[in-house]
């Protein structure tokens, strides 16, 4: 009997977008595109996101009392992003027009990856990539 192939009924994921050692620095800037329907109208707005830092895995280099290196593994980097919003950026002095991260970060708006690996699902690293993979 030949065997029938039934389509596919499931909608295809964009592929993530590769994010090159070469290119990944500390202020890189990424982009998420967020989409929804408020009162009939699709309404269409950008997140933000900083690589912030570029370091170690916490509590990766000793492993049962060892140390890693020492044993000949790769400690894994990691790319920590923040989400560049009115909650993790502002204005830090009264007296003074400086602005910066604040102090506490939450969670919600704190993403990591590693380092050579493929951008986490819905981020991209422009505007145009972002709403053009945003679609499903």
């Amino acid at each position: 009997m030949a065997d029938t192939a039934k389509p596919s009924i499931q909608p295809t994921l964009p592929k993530n977008q590769s994010f090159p050692t070469s290119v990944i620095k500390v202020g890189a800037v990424l982009y998420r595109a967020i989409s929804y329907v408020d009162e009939g109208k699709t309404v269409t707005g950008f997140e933000e996101w900083v690589v912030r830092t570029i370091r170690a895995r916490r509590n990766s280099s000793m492993w049962l009392g060892r140390d890693v290196k020492k044993m000949g593994w790769d400690i894994p980097k990691m790319v920590n992003l923040v989400e560049k919003s009115a909650v993790t950026w502002g204005k830090l002095s009264s007296k003074t027009g400086d602005y910066g991260w604040r102090k506490y970060i939450p969670q919600s708006s704190r993403k990591q990856f590693t380092v050579g690996a493929d951008l986490p699902w819905g981020f991209y690293t422009t505007k145009l990539a972002a709403i053009g993979r945003n679609r499903l």
